[in-house]
């Protein structure tokens, strides 16, 4: 946990580090803050906040001792509604498939093991 969070923390310096070296180099200038600050809290995060959720649900079906959609659900305290968002998001992208009604799998092979490894 502390790993990921030092490389969110050099993720945003390095962010920080190129907004000034494209602001002293000329090619941004200080006008142009106001737009990509509003492109940064209206678009990106946004985005953010909900890709949040998908790698919580994730995370939570390599924790659960099942796949059954009615536990991870209670895990994470999701109602069906919210849950179903979701789920159909991940459905969409090919992360997790469906095979019987009520249980949720993985399509990507070693994918649980992938998430488990980026959790330590």
């Amino acid at each position: 946990m502390v790993v990921l969070l030092l490389k969110q923390i050099l993720s945003m310096m390095i962010m920080v580090a190129c907004g000034f070296v494209l602001v002293k180099t000329g090619i941004l200038k200080a006008k142009d803050s106001g737009v990509l600050s509003s492109i940064t809290i209206y678009l990106l995060l946004p985005c953010v906040i909900i890709s949040s959720f998908q790698i919580e649900i994730t995370a939570s079906m390599c924790d659960a001792p099942s796949t059954k959609v009615e536990t991870i659900r209670n895990r994470l305290k999701m109602s069906s509604n919210s849950f179903s968002t979701y789920r159909k998001r991940l459905t969409k992208k090919g992360i997790i498939q469906s095979p019987d009604y009520g249980w949720l799998s993985f399509t990507l092979p070693r994918f649980r093991e992938f998430i488990l490894r980026q959790e330590i």
